[in-house]
């Protein structure tokens, strides 16, 4: 089986939080802002648990818990650095084997960092009104980070969405194994985002 033929797949299962990705793309077409003033040297965490059910280039259905972190550094010139992490948890909240890491500069060049998978690369962040927003493409759909600021940026919150191709039956990506996998179905939980003083990547 392979994801190419779309006959394969004898039913559609939508993803939680899905858009098209006309959605996506129309969205992006805003200006860009440049860093808040009030965002200036300081570090961004943010971080979700994914309840992910995939199936395989063989056929076989499967069901992961997935943890992602990731950290924005804002420069006192504007910059943006990040550094993004996924993990596979087990049933009980173990850590499973797979993991991989990596970051990127503010010129989109990506940082391996020494757990990195190859095909690891951690998307762009760019500001948009009161929000600093991600769009990551994969081999088929993409997946949206959103993190929305208060009036005064002293807080945040952090949402997530995938999109996938119009008549798609799934999302297509690697997984940290480097595997493809199709996404069915998403569930986002334990959205978390915090806001602090100085460099998180200098310490």
């Amino acid at each position: 089986m392979t994801f190419s033929s779309k006959r394969n797949f004898n039913r559609v299962i939508g993803l939680s939080g899905v858009c098209s990705l006309a959605f996506f793309l129309s969205a992006t077409s805003a200006i860009c802002a440049g860093a808040p003033a009030q965002l200036l040297g300081k570090s961004i965490s943010v971080g979700w648990a994914e309840g992910r059910s995939e199936k395989t280039t063989e056929g076989q259905d499967r069901y992961v818990n997935v943890n992602v972190e990731l950290g924005i550094y804002v420069s006192t010139s504007g910059r943006l650095f990040s550094q993004g992490s996924r993990t596979i948890m087990s049933k009980r909240g173990k850590r499973i084997a797979h993991t991989s890491a990596s970051s990127k500069g503010p010129d989109g060049s990506v940082i391996k960092t020494a757990n990195a998978a190859l095909n690891s690369t951690p998307a762009a962040f760019h500001f948009e009104g009161h929000s600093l927003m991600s769009d990551k493409q994969f081999k088929s759909g993409a997946r949206r980070v959103t993190i929305k600021f208060d009036d005064s940026y002293q807080s945040c919150s952090v949402e997530v969405s995938y999109g996938k191709e119009e008549g798609a039956p799934g999302i297509v990506m690697h997984g940290l194994n480097t595997k493809l996998r199709m996404l069915t179905t998403a569930t986002i939980a334990g959205q978390r985002c915090s806001i602090r003083d100085g460099n998180m990547f200098g310490e």
